[in-house]
Order: structure tokens, then sequence, then C-alpha cells
């Protein structure tokens, strides 16, 4: 990593004129003194590391290249600094080589997240100190070339053999093969897959097993398992998303994940309470992409911004001298509009993500009442929060003008990275209209004179307009009230259900 000392003056100019302390902001949005602290050790204890001072020249490497570089990189900060700092990986990374991927994130977003949130007490204590350790590394194997946000519809098949007390995995058709999981490519030597259960040639829908499919001797395929590389991408290209085809590949009973739903010995199928805890590692997934689509919107408004500050352009009065364009209103529309976007964008993940691990919680201990709230606000806000990311990285890297279409900038590779998580982990206007039609849901429960509770609580209330003025308008309290009402005005407005589909997605 490369030490930039020389502090542009119109930066230092602009700093000393800010109106709030920057730590406490800091502090504010990351946790508080202590944890900023920590992270901020952290990288002073690596920053002279000489194994943490390549280039980052990723921009001119093959994918394989890519993704050795990245595997590599994050191993040594296993070694480094051991397992207790795994949370703070992908900050670490991405200080020391900005705008690139950890070597294997889905390993610990969706591998081990499944396997804590689905796994029985029994399973969890043999499965996950080998992920947590490395002794094993996961991906999680759920799209199909053929099918995608349609769970019910995927092809994998996973035929329990009670005779042996074993699941005998296939995917019977082209269109079954598993497709896009990162890491599947080239190297996971575990997966889950999601597969539709059959015992005695009845099908109970789809469940999650955990699979070998690489020894972790020497990495071949294990018997009956072939996976690769689906190729370049427009983003994201050190990862290595990948397909997988499944030939009679048996396992045994246990490696059904167990912890709601439960297959005995002699093939009797015991039913969880809820069907939709499958979707938890989603929501949880969802939930991160929230997160992701903050920072990455915050990186690019900090690299306009700065640029804006100190890029000099055009002059206010002849004979004035030209000014940083910052200074200009549609430069500070376009920007400041993009930085209100990034802190609504993070504070909105920080009140999710606080639900989402609090109702997760309650689901595990049986209590399942905001479950799908959870899931169905989950997804709108991961389409919002992708979408409105998306647009306004577009917007900083135009305010930077052709500076902004260089690679060097950062900019086009946080615009492709982002725009490409409107599609994955549920495409956005599958994932809006799942948002609407639960509110739909609500507004009739409503009509039938049932009381809601919790988080849509607000549909309850009859809204009017107490508020004349533009000044009070303006109070927070106040725009949430206006924000409530709209929603319960158009949750009315737009039923019935299949009428109202163009009006939700916009």
């Amino acid at each position: 990593m490369t030490k930039y000392l020389n502090i542009h003056p119109n930066l230092i100019k602009e700093r000393k004129g800010a109106t709030f302390d920057p730590y406490t902001l800091t502090c504010l949005l990351w946790d508080g003194d202590e944890v900023v602290k920590h992270k901020r050790n952290l990288v002073a204890l690596l920053e002279n590391d000489p194994n943490l001072q390549d280039e980052n020249l990723s921009d001119f490497l093959s994918q394989e290249e890519k993704i050795d570089f990245a595997i590599k990189k994050t191993i040594y900060l296993f070694r480094k600094l051991g397992m207790n700092e795994k949370e703070y990986y992908m900050f670490l990374f991405q200080n020391f080589y900005p705008f690139q991927q950890l070597g294997f994130p889905l390993h610990f977003v969706m591998f081990t997240s499944t396997l804590k949130l689905l796994c029985s007490p029994e399973q969890a204590n043999y499965w996950l100190p080998k992920a947590s350790n490395l002794e094993i590394l996961g991906c999680y194997a759920q799209t199909e070339l053929g099918h995608g946000t349609f769970l019910k519809g995927l092809e994998t098949t996973a035929v329990y053999d009670p005779l042996n007390e074993e699941f005998v995995l296939n995917t019977p058709t082209t269109t079954s093969m598993k497709w896009w999981s990162g890491q599947l490519g080239k190297v996971a030597n575990y997966c889950i897959v999601i597969a539709q259960l059959y015992i005695m040639n009845k099908c109970y829908g789809i469940h999650p097993f955990i699979l070998q499919i690489r020894s972790l001797e020497d990495h071949s395929f294990m018997p009956g398992v072939i996976t690769g590389d689906v190729g370049p991408k427009m983003a994201l290209n050190s990862i290595d998303n990948g397909f997988m085809k499944l030939d009679n590949v048996r396992i045994p009973r246990n490696q059904l994940l167990m912890k709601y739903d439960q297959v005995l010995k002699d093939g009797t199928y015991i039913s969880g309470p809820n069907k939709k805890f499958m979707y938890a590692t989603m929501m949880t997934v969802r939930c991160t992409i929230i997160m992701e689509s903050a920072q990455n919107l915050a990186a690019a408004c900090t690299i306009a911004v700065r640029y804006s500050v100190v890029r000099q352009q055009s002059e206010a009065e002849q004979g004035a001298g030209e000014q940083s364009v910052l200074n200009f209103q549609t430069q500070q529309y376009r920007l400041f509009s993009a930085l209100s976007t990034t802190f609504a964008l993070f504070f909105a993940w920080r009140s999710m993500n606080e639900a989402c691990q609090q109702i997760l919680t309650d689901a595990s201990q049986g209590k399942t009442d905001q479950f799908l709230f959870l899931h169905s606000f989950l997804a709108g806000l991961k389409a919002q929060s992708t979408w409105l990311a998306t647009k306004y990285i577009q917007t900083c890297r135009e305010c930077c003008g052709g500076h902004g279409v260089s690679l060097a900038s950062g900019l086009p590779l946080l615009e492709s990275h982002t725009a490409v998580s409107c599609t994955y982990e549920g495409d956005n206007t599958v994932m809006i209209l799942q948002t609407g039609k639960f509110l739909l849901k609500c507004s009739r429960d409503i009509s039938q004179g049932k009381n809601l509770v919790g988080f849509v609580s607000y549909l309850n209330a009859n809204y009017t307009t107490e508020h004349q003025d533009v000044d009070s308008n303006l109070h927070l309290p106040a725009l949430l009230k206006l924000c409530q009402h709209r929603s319960k005005r158009l949750s009315v407005k737009f039923t019935p259900w299949k009428n109202s589909l163009k009006l939700l997605v916009k």
C-alpha cells in the first residue's frame, strides 16, 4: 500500500470549514469509539507489512490471476491475525487493495451462516468448528441454470434410500445444473446444496444438504461431482462463480441440515414449524447486500466529492480565476443528493440488521410472528438500496468527467459491482413485488378487522393532515407520518394484487 503524504490545499481548506467533528460521525457510523480505534490499530499493524505492499494492478490480471491473488492475500490475513478478527477481514483487505473482493467471502456470508441457522445442535458441533477454522471451504448452491427466484421450480433432487440411510443427489437435466454459485468453480471443497427432497416417491419440497465436492487431499472431484467456472463476468471476477453437475452422489442421512425438518432412519418425515426458515440464509445475505450498497455509494461519494474540491474548472466571473467544480450548484445538487442517500441507506441497514438479528433469534425459539415481515421488507430494501446505489454511483462517475471513466478512479468498478447486485440474490423487480404483496395482504387484514402488530402496526392508524405548512413537514416525526400515511393509502389503492403489478414496481 502506497502512502500519500501530500494533501491538496483545497482539501485542507474544506476540511477546516467543517461544522461537525468527523471522528464523532465515524464512531456513530461504525459502532463507537472502541471499534473504530480497534480497526485503525489493525491497519497500523499491517500497513508496513511487506506482504501487503503489492501495487494494486488487478485491472491488468487475468481472471485466474485475480482469483489466485485474492485467495493468497486473504489466507495471509487469516494466518497473520487469526480467527478472532475475521469480521474485519473485508475492511482490511479493501484498505490495502481498494475495490477488490476478499478471496472467499461466500464461505462466511452464506456457507457458515447457513450452518449456524439450519444445523441441529449435533450437526453444529461437528460442522461449525471445521468451517470457522477453515478446515473446509464452502459455498452455497441454490440457483440453477433454469431456475433462480422461483425456488419451488428447482430440479435438483435428493432421494432418500432407507436401506442405506443415504440421500442420492442428482441434477437430472441440463437446466438443473447448479449455476452462479460463488466459490463453486475452483475454490470450495464443500457445498450447501438446495434440492427437492423425495421419500418413497413423494416430494417434500426444497431442503438444504451439505455435500463434499472436492477431496481435502488433492482437490480432485468427489465421485459423481463435476464443477467448473462459468467464465468472465460483468463484475466480481476475483470470485469463481461456478456450475455443478451431480450424478448419483450419495451422502449420509445426517447431512440433511435438520434443525427444523428431519428425516428419520426409516424415512419418516418430521416437518418443522415454518417452511420459511429455509430462506433465513437469503435474509442475512440480503442484509449484507444492503450494507455493501451503502458502503459502495459512500466510497463513490468520497471519490467524487474530493475530486470536485481539487478539480479547477471555469471562472464565476471574468478574471476571477478557475474555481473548484464543487462550488457549482449543479455539482452540489448531484453529489449532495448522492451523499444524503448514502446516509439514508446506511441507517436503514443498521435498523434492518438489528431487526433481522432479533427476529431470527426469536424464530429459532419458536416465535415466528414477525418472520414474514422480515422476509418481505428485506426483499424490498435490497431492491431499493441496490437500485439507488447504482443510480448515484453513476452520478458520482459522471461528476468526475472523463477521469471517472478511468478504472484508476475506482468508480467503474464500484458501479459494475453494485449494478450486478440488482440481479443476484433476488431480481429487484421480483423483490419489490414481494414487499408490495405483503403490504396488500396487511391492507386486506385491516379491512377484515384484524389488528396488525410489530413493524407494520402503523397501518392500523387513521392519518390526518395535521401539518399544513412546509416548515412543520420538514420535522422528522412529521415526515415519518407522511410516509406512513402514503404507504397505507397506496396499499389500499393497489388492490387487487394482479391488477397492480406495474404500479407497485413504480
